[in-house]
């Protein structure tokens, strides 16, 4: 009993002073502002299905702004949310899929799911979105990726979303991240 007490505490004491535990594999990713959007919704219709309420929330529009400018496809885009099923606090699950054009009258469509959360009269979420385009400028985003979010406040009627393209920190040791390198691995 006692040899294995002393492993115990051995391996206690070298997480301890060497944080091997919880470092991770890899820098946090980072993040940058892509695009924010000024969100318009119609009210939502609720069903009640076997598997619970879920909601179809029509978009009425929206402006975006920021590297791609422009507005929300309103009545083609549109949002679907679920509601789970939990003992304490109100919370969806989302998946939504949206068409941003700008006034040359060209396209990203954007497929996004996440979870959101209510209460105080107000909402919050974090999900994120694959967007795919044909806008030569844009060809980018078909391979980027994108966590979003937003907040809403009953109150007022505003809610806003803010796309951001993560990429990756890197490895904490170091090395590199071989499906990133250029073709042929160096």
């Amino acid at each position: 009993m006692i040899p294995r007490l002393l492993i115990f505490i051995s391996s206690a004491a070298t997480v301890l002073t060497t944080g091997a535990c919880g470092t991770g594999i890899y820098h946090s990713p980072i993040a940058q502002s892509f695009v924010t959007i000024d969100l318009q919704v119609g009210f939502p219709v609720n069903t009640t299905t076997p598997g619970g309420v879920v909601g179809s929330v029509p978009i009425r529009g929206g402006s975006i702004s920021g590297q791609f400018n422009g507005h929300l496809v309103s009545n083609i885009s549109s949002e679907i949310e679920h509601v789970l099923p939990l003992t304490s606090g109100e919370y969806t699950s989302v998946s939504s899929q949206w068409i941003f054009e700008n006034e040359m009258n060209e396209h990203i469509l954007t497929t996004l799911s996440g979870l959101t959360t209510y209460t105080n009269n107000a909402l919050h979420g974090l999900g994120t979105a694959v967007l795919a385009t044909e806008i030569k400028e844009f060809y980018w985003v078909n391979s980027a990726s994108f966590l979003i979010e937003w907040q809403g406040d009953f109150n007022t009627g505003k809610a806003q979303f803010e796309f951001f393209q993560i990429t990756t920190g890197g490895r904490v040791d170091g090395q590199p991240i071989t499906a990133l390198l250029p073709l042929g691995g160096k």
